[in-house]
């Protein structure tokens, strides 16, 4: 009699939640139906009837929408990273003066900014100061390097054009007025004794 009122229920049990969630983790029925507290033995049996379900199968489609709506990729989105990475000028990460080139401090630089950064590499050169007889008394920076890359510009640009539609990877052609091509002329030669 539980089940019956169980089935006829449209919201899903707790332990039909939990396996919701686990579920939505890997999409592995067993796994999560394990992970949500079922009984290993009979777990993908147990995993299969649930998804089975309506109010759990419209509780994973609920959680689905809500996760893709959080991460939410559109077409304004995208085209505003491309455009960080494709029109990036590394003056808004360095400063040169005299021919010193300095890193700027990234706490200073807008977050937009810092996102078309690849790569940061930081590479120092100690020299150890030793005493008369070998012994090390202490070290001293000798040099820092620091390698700032910036994400590919230029494919950025090309992604970008692709997707406005100024670049086309196969040719289409029409005729008059956006018709077929229809051949006006046709010779057929025929060589023979």
């Amino acid at each position: 009699m539980n089940i019956k009122r169980r089935e006829a229920s449209k919201e899903p049990s707790d332990k039909e939640k939990r396996f919701v969630i686990e579920y939505l983790r890997d999409y592995n029925g067993t796994a999560a139906a394990i992970r949500a507290g079922y009984s290993e033995n009979g777990a993908h049996v147990q995993a299969y009837q649930l998804l089975h379900r309506d109010r759990v199968r419209k509780a994973i489609d609920e959680h689905e929408k809500d996760l893709s709506t959080r991460f939410l990729v559109t077409r304004e989105r995208l085209m505003k990273e491309m455009s960080i990475a494709g029109y990036a000028d590394m003056a808004d990460y360095v400063d040169v003066d005299n021919g010193e080139v300095t890193v700027k401090n990234f706490k200073d630089l807008p977050p937009q900014i810092t996102r078309a950064i690849k790569k940061v590499e930081c590479n120092k050169t100690i020299k150890y100061l030793r005493d008369s007889k070998g012994k090390r008394t202490g070290e001293e920076v000798e040099h820092i390097t620091t390698k700032l890359e910036l994400h590919d510009g230029l494919k950025a640009k090309e992604l970008m054009g692709k997707e406005v539609g100024m670049f086309k990877d196969k040719m289409e052609l029409s005729g008059p007025g956006g018709k077929d091509l229809v051949p006006t002329n046709i010779v057929i030669e025929f060589t023979g004794k």
